[in-house]
């Protein structure tokens, strides 16, 4: 998870439900001041555990070591609670207490998950 990435970006294309390619790549600024580029566009389904599932839309580059979840991109119905190295992700949507937490390594927060595919 990376607060200063305007995109939610992955680096598997079989992660895709509906894998469309763009009419043409998207230039993605990185961190570095280096450049990758998005190539596709999808959605993805990620089971975070404790019964949480997460849903967006993503961009496919393959320049990228590890995927990115975009936090100001995260649907409205989660919520996000900060706690030291640690930041919780809640649905505010489900009656349950389904949350999934996040451990913060090298300004990142790193979230273990699982992708669900679709047939």
């Amino acid at each position: 998870m990376d607060s200063g990435a305007s995109d939610d970006i992955c680096n598997t294309g079989s992660a895709f439900h509906n894998l469309q390619t763009l009419p043409s790549p998207v230039s993605i600024l990185l961190g570095d001041c280096l450049k990758a580029f998005g190539i596709g566009q999808g959605e993805i389904s990620l089971d975070v555990g404790s019964g949480l599932v997460l849903l967006f839309t993503a961009l496919y580059a393959l320049a990228f070591s590890i995927s990115l979840l975009s936090i100001s991109q995260l649907p409205a119905k989660y919520s996000l609670i900060f706690q030291g190295n640690t930041c919780f992700i809640v649905d505010r949507n489900s009656s349950s207490d389904a949350m999934k937490l996040a451990i913060r390594e090298n300004d990142l927060f790193r979230l273990r998950v699982l992708i669900t595919y679709l047939n």
